[in-house]
């Protein structure tokens, strides 16, 4: 279908480290890259971590001369991909000023470039909650500024986008606990950045298909952010496991074998002012179908609150 899509038509692929791992066939990669960030996933199809990251550097290993790669300069590991990269390489920060992309200064986001630099909106403006949405953003901005976006149009969608569904998608306040779905959650570091989205006390729900990475990270962060966590799925022992090797007292860990269960078990266990959250971790394939089925079976679940 690409083939025969017109040469001057924009379009926007997300790419799978599966599918990324395939560009080596054709030896092609994108004409602007965009690499939001990298830490370990798919291992029981990879293999190692070497082996995955060699597959994601695969959407900017084959770019030419005139091609343009963005990178997170607030990740390390893609920080040092910037060498290797054979065309122009731009930059998004949340953390500090870039030479030439996006990043915040006194709470605004700012496009700069060899020519100048601009406000594009005040970062409390984004309605999407946590700094991986700020992160998004910054890189979507950068891209929408190179493609020649009209400042005004780029203002207006990223002050109105209120994300999509399955990641960290709000459901519905119920007595006071609101409930956010983030089934398209499939990594510890993903799980991290949801818990870290919040600042209050979480309800987790976490579980699922066991892709081979490790959780103990994930686990320190439940420590410090969560009040209970409801496991669910194959790596449920896993991931009790990890929590326990912490220096952790008072959380609350449970065990659940469906979503509805994990739903009534997380109600039970927050407090008004709390937000309960779906961030598995993991995959869903033991379970479900997808993690749309999960995300679909959570929201079913906590609609049946009211």
């Amino acid at each position: 279908d690409l083939d025969k899509t017109p040469k001057s038509t924009r379009i926007v692929l997300e790419l799978s480290s599966f599918q990324l791992q395939r560009l080596a066939w054709t030896a092609r990669s994108p004409h602007i890259a965009v690499v939001t960030n990298l830490s370990p996933n798919h291992l029981d199809w990879h293999g190692t971590y070497v082996a995955y990251e060699s597959a994601k550097q695969h959407i900017v290993r084959y770019q030419q001369a005139d091609d343009i790669a963005i990178l997170n300069a607030d990740d390390e590991s893609i920080r040092s991909w910037a060498p290797d990269c054979p065309g122009r390489v731009l930059w998004f920060s949340i953390d500090r000023p870039v030479e030439e992309g996006c990043f915040v200064r006194d709470g605004h986001i700012v496009y700069r470039n060899e020519a100048n630099e601009r406000r594009v909106c005040p970062v409390d403006a984004l309605p999407l909650p946590g700094r991986h949405n700020l992160s998004n953003t910054l890189a979507a901005v950068t891209v929408a500024c190179i493609c020649e976006i009209p400042a005004s149009l780029i203002k207006k969608i990223v002050t109105d986008f209120n994300g999509v569904a399955h990641r960290l998608e709000w459901v519905a306040e119920v007595d006071g606990v609101k409930y956010y779905n983030d089934s398209a959650c499939t990594t510890p570091a993903s799980t991290i950045v949801a818990l870290q989205a919040f600042d209050t006390s979480v309800v987790l729900i976490a579980g699922g298909y066991d892709k081979g990475v490790p959780f103990d990270e994930m686990a320190a962060e439940i420590g410090q952010h969560a009040r209970a966590v409801v496991l669910i799925g194959d790596t449920a022992e896993a991931i009790e496991t990890a929590i326990g090797e912490q220096p952790v007292t008072s959380l609350i860990i449970d065990r659940a074998s469906s979503m509805e269960e994990a739903v009534a078990h997380s109600t039970d266990l927050a407090q008004s002012g709390d937000v309960v959250v779906l961030s598995p971790a993991c995959a869903s394939y033991d379970m479900f179908t997808n993690f749309e089925a999960r995300g679909l079976r959570f929201k079913m679940a906590v609609a049946k609150l009211k």
